[in-house]
């Protein structure tokens, strides 16, 4: 019998190919998941959060153009664009009286455009199926000191369809000299 000497191993010597061990890779799947499974939660988040600033510029952009109309009027009187999508039309124009508080309702659809029935005080305060938006303008002309102002609030709301306490609001304000 031959005298062998049982066979040590350098540790620093690499053993089969090289890559990775099970427990490595392991490892790896499990951190990578637990990764993505936080980010696939963020999406429902993003999407509301993505719709909700949809609506808001969607409601300030028709806030604006109910203020654009305003501010193009000359006399105690504004022409506000109400209805249909033509505004040359008149018929398609409301008349808002700038020198006496009043109110005037107006309904919205999903693009911006008016829509085809102007709401009246009670659908504004129920809730009005069709439209998205619905918006009240209220002149307030009552000032003491500055008999030539008038002071008017245009508020808009979404959606149209939920009764007035349910409806998200913003509300804009602005100053007309009246002549």
């Amino acid at each position: 019998m031959h005298n062998q000497k049982p066979e040590t191993r350098n540790p620093k010597q690499q053993t089969g190919s090289p890559g990775f061990t099970l427990i490595e890779i392991v490892l790896a799947i499990g951190i990578l998941s637990f990764a993505l499974v936080g980010i696939l939660g963020l999406f429902p988040v993003a999407l509301e959060t993505a719709r909700e600033s949809k609506e808001e510029t969607m409601m300030a952009q028709i806030a604006q153009s109910i203020e654009a109309d305003i501010r193009r009027a000359d006399g105690a009187t504004a022409e506000v664009l109400a209805t249909g999508f033509n505004p040359a039309d008149a018929a398609a124009r409301r008349n808002l009286t700038l020198n006496a508080p009043g109110e005037l309702f107006l309904a919205f659809g999903a693009n911006g455009r008016p829509w085809a029935t102007q709401p009246s005080s009670s659908q504004y305060a129920t809730g009005l199926r069709g439209p998205d938006y619905l918006a009240r303008i209220t002149t307030l002309y009552d000032p003491p000191e500055h008999p030539d102002l008038c002071r008017i609030d245009i508020t808009v709301e979404s959606p149209a369809g939920a009764p007035e306490a349910a409806r998200k609001k913003l509300t804009f304000t602005t100053l007309k000299r009246v002549p």
